[in-house]
């Protein structure tokens, strides 16, 4: 596009004006041919320019919330989005990854390490992270923190079985007696 305005520019052409876009059509084919028609109807003639439609382009190429969405899927990010048994590495991979690509517009990096060691142990499911929690020095690496939870897991793995469910809003029913409908029925033996 910049060689395309650098020529616009080189024909004397205004490239604020229609004219200049006009002129510039016939280099648009495919996709693009379709997105200046699109743009040419969605604009007023007295606003439709070359640099208007290229941010129109970008629009449709990249879509301006980008940026955003990968921050709220970061955000929105937890161990159990993998599953409750997941391994706790894939969940640490996966926050390397977010750290890795949420940059601002300088290029630098939106995560910090002690972010990412935060919110890996707060993103953990809840049994492990208790047990995390007990065990880390936040001046550990990444790595470190990602190893004692591998072991809190494993531990958990061997040891833990669920509760068993009870209902603690029920008295259990005396012998004999069975509720039915809001009224206890009795069991007569026979003879």
């Amino acid at each position: 596009m910049e060689q395309l305005v650098r020529w616009l520019k080189w024909q004397g052409l205004d490239v604020e004006k229609e004219e200049a876009l006009e002129r510039a059509s016939f280099q648009f084919t495919g996709l693009a041919a379709r997105w200046l028609k699109d743009y040419s109807e969605k604009t007023k003639p007295t606003k439709r320019n070359i640099h208007g439609f290229m941010v129109f382009l970008r629009k449709k190429i990249i879509p301006s919330t980008a940026r955003e969405e990968l921050w709220k899927r970061y955000e929105g990010c937890h161990q159990a989005q993998f599953g409750q048994d997941s391994p706790v590495n894939i969940f640490a991979q996966h926050l390397q990854d977010y750290q890795l690509r949420c940059r601002d517009n300088k290029g630098k990096a939106l995560i910090s390490d002690h972010v990412l060691k935060m919110k890996f142990v707060h993103g953990l499911t809840s049994l492990i992270k208790q047990q995390v929690k007990l065990a880390v020095d936040w001046d550990m690496s990444f790595e470190q923190i990602v190893n004692k939870a591998e072991q809190v897991q494993a531990t958990m793995k061997q040891t833990h079985r669920p509760p068993p469910m009870i209902n603690q809003n029920r008295k259990p029913s005396p012998p004999g007696k069975q509720w039915s409908a809001g009224k206890p029925i009795e069991f007569i033996k026979s003879n």
